[in-house]
């Protein structure tokens, strides 16, 4: 597949996702979905190995109790690959820019620039796929709604969107649990369990795909654990 025919096909579930949102009245006056995917189709194809990150649900702004979430309406790459660069104040994203700049470079954390020093860097997000298992804007942290939304309105969009990116890797943000049977069969054996430590749960191989399953980006603990060890085992483990 060429990138015009992905670009295209890309667009195609979007605007499936917004029709799925307003079909079913989960958009409301002050919500709607936001579509997600890859920005820079050509680049993504290119790239070896081709990577996906699955994350439960994104957010955009809240009403004014500062609790229920209102906006959408916008692709979710545009908030890391438009002027907003949302990643600047975002750990979630600037954690997968780490990696995954990391894994295209050879480059351990401790070896690279502050992403605020080399702003550049964030560039490796237009060639990574970021996927969310629910579609609607949700708060900052998930709770059991995300898993509700996905199994009632999303996961045909997800298998669609995974067969249509075809990556080679898969991270999942501690998201796994929720979506597994897409993945690996039922009496699956994982891999390993790659580090002691607050990163990965368990390492699948599946029809020559690796799958990730680790902690979210955005977990509070060691930056510097939490990138190495997904590069490391990125780089080992990927044929």
């Amino acid at each position: 597949m060429g990138p015009k025919s992905l670009a295209a096909k890309q667009d195609v579930i979007q605007q499936r996702i917004y029709e799925i949102a307003r079909k079913n009245k989960i958009t409301t006056v002050n919500c709607d979905a936001i579509p997600d995917g890859v920005s820079d189709c050509s680049t993504y194809l290119k790239t070896s190995p081709r990577v996906a990150w699955v994350l439960k649900e994104p957010y955009d702004d809240f009403k004014e109790d500062g609790k229920t979430p209102k906006g959408g309406g916008w692709l979710l790459y545009e908030g890391f690959t438009g002027k907003s660069k949302d990643w600047e104040k975002n750990t979630t994203w600037q954690r997968i820019i780490y990696t995954m700049y990391g894994l295209r470079n050879r480059m351990h954390y401790q070896d690279m620039d502050y992403i605020r020093d080399k702003p550049e860097m964030g560039d490796v997000m237009k060639e990574t796929v970021i996927l969310n298992l629910s579609k609607m804007p949700a708060g900052t942290t998930s709770n059991y709604t995300f898993a509700r939304n996905y199994e009632k309105f999303w996961a045909q969009i997800l298998k669609e969107q995974i067969e249509l990116y075809n990556p080679e890797v898969i991270i999942f943000g501690n998201t796994f649990d929720a979506c597994w049977p897409l993945f690996v069969p039922k009496d699956a054996e994982p891999l390993r369990i790659p580090e002691e430590g607050k990163c990965f749960i368990n390492l699948y191989q599946n029809n020559g795909r690796l799958l990730l399953d680790a902690y979210h980006p955005g977990l509070r603990s060691n930056v510097e654990f939490y990138v190495n060890s997904i590069i490391d085992t990125i780089i080992k483990y990927y044929k």
